[in-house]
Formats: structure tokens, C-alpha cells, sequence
């Protein structure tokens, strides 16, 4: 159910990132317990919440390498703000709903870009160097420009259907972009390409810690 679509990709240009929008893409990470599986309607329901709150875009899915844990992406409208958000009374508490197929508190975040729509369509989507977090003493300027190189990089590889990237709203040293690849082979082919290697050895200087994620989406509405 929530493998994406494997279906053949006509050619794109490569899709540019952006870091400043009036759209916001919200990404909720929850570690799920059985019934997520075993009971497909629960978030099935929660979906169904969120479209009627006025979310009606979405994708989720699992990590690729750690299946329990889900990733939920809800892109807001613009003129919709997070903050006013509420689900449909006949949906329940959404806190007390999400719970129901989780396993500890969900952690979201709120990133200024709009939907990267190929990205998420593609055979897989990496969450690339997800939640890349800045040390305290680095200013957005030093390390914008390297973020940009990578993902200009990576955007023009063959098999990657390029994405977005911003630093988050709610936590001003936290980055997160993200990419779509016609599979996590070809970006293993990209990070060889010398400008990428190049490129990428530098925000090291800057980052406390960072991730990547592979993660099969469905979607909704997108």
C-alpha cells in the first residue's frame, strides 16, 4: 500500500530548489507500531482528517531502512497557516488518533517550499542529508551556498528528478531537502561524480549531525 508507483518517468528538466516560499510542506516523523500495518484504516482516517481540513495534497511512507518508521508529508496551501490548522470534530483529537498507531510522540517539521512533486512521485525519495543540523556558531550564509552546490549537483545526475531544500521554521538550524531518484542505486552513482564528492565534504565544517533517509511514497492528490 504505500510503495510508490514503479512506473516508467518521461523526461524532466531537472527540478530546481528553492529555500524562501509562502507554501509550507510540513514533515511529521512518527515511529509506527503494528496496527499501522494491521489496521491500514486508522491512518487511512487521519488522511481522510486532513483532506477535509483543508490538506487535501499528502504523502506518506515508510523508511526504507527502518520499516517502522513513517513519514508523513502535509503540504499546506498558501494562506493556510500551520498554526490554524485544526482536524474535523467527527475525526477526533488528532494527537489521541496519532497515538493510536504510534509508539512515542511524533516530531514534525515546517519547511518554507511547496510541493516538489516529482520528487515525491519518483521511485524513491531521499530525505537527503535529512535534518542536517548547524552547530550554534554558524550564520544561514556560511553554509547556503554549500547546501545549494550539492543539491545543483545531484539535480543535474542522470536518474534524479531534483527536489527542494530549506531550512525549517520551527528550528533555525535544522536543514532538510529533499530528492527524488529513479532509485537509491543512481545516487550512489551521483555522490562518485567529482563536483558532488567535492561539494559535499564541505558543510561537514558546519554541521553538528545529519541524516539520509530513503523512504517508497504514496500520495494523495498529487
Amino acid at each position: 500500500m504505500f510503495a510508490a508507483c514503479m512506473h516508467c518517468y518521461p523526461e524532466y528538466p531537472p527540478l530546481r530548489y528553492v529555500n524562501v516560499s509562502t507554501h509550507i510542506t510540513e514533515i511529521l516523523r512518527a515511529t509506527v507500531n503494528d496496527r499501522f500495518t494491521s489496521e491500514p484504516s486508522l491512518h487511512a482516517e487521519l488522511r481522510a482528517g486532513a483532506n477535509q481540513g483543508g490538506l487535501p495534497q499528502q504523502a506518506w511512507g515508510l523508511n526504507v531502512n527502518k520499516p517502522n518508521e513513517l513519514f508523513w508529508l502535509l503540504f499546506f496551501p498558501e494562506g493556510l497557516d500551520p498554526k490554524d490548522f485544526q482536524l474535523p470534530a467527527e475525526y477526533g483529537d488528532f494527537p489521541e488518533r496519532l497515538a493510536a498507531i504510534g509508539t512515542s510522540e511524533p516530531a514534525s517539521h515546517f519547511l518554507p517550499f511547496e510541493l516538489p512533486e516529482r520528487a515525491i512521485k519518483a521511485p524513491v525519495t531521499e530525505l537527503a542529508q535529512a535534518f542536517i543540523t548547524i552547530k550554534p556558531s554558524v550564520k544561514h550564509e556560511d553554509v547556503r551556498s554549500h547546501i545549494e552546490g550539492i543539491v545543483d549537483i545531484a539535480s543535474a545526475a542522470p536518474g534524479c528528478f531534483g527536489g527542494r531544500w530549506a531550512f525549517s521554521n520551527d528550528d533555525n538550524r535544522l536543514a532538510c531537502c529533499i530528492l527524488g531518484w529513479e532509485s537509491s542505486e543512481a545516487h550512489a552513482k551521483a555522490t562518485e561524480i567529482e563536483a558532488y564528492k567535492r561539494e559535499s565534504q564541505l558543510p561537514h565544517q558546519f554541521m553538528e549531525r545529519g541524516e539520509a533517509i530513503y523512504v517508497e511514497f504514496a500520495t494523495q492528490n498529487i
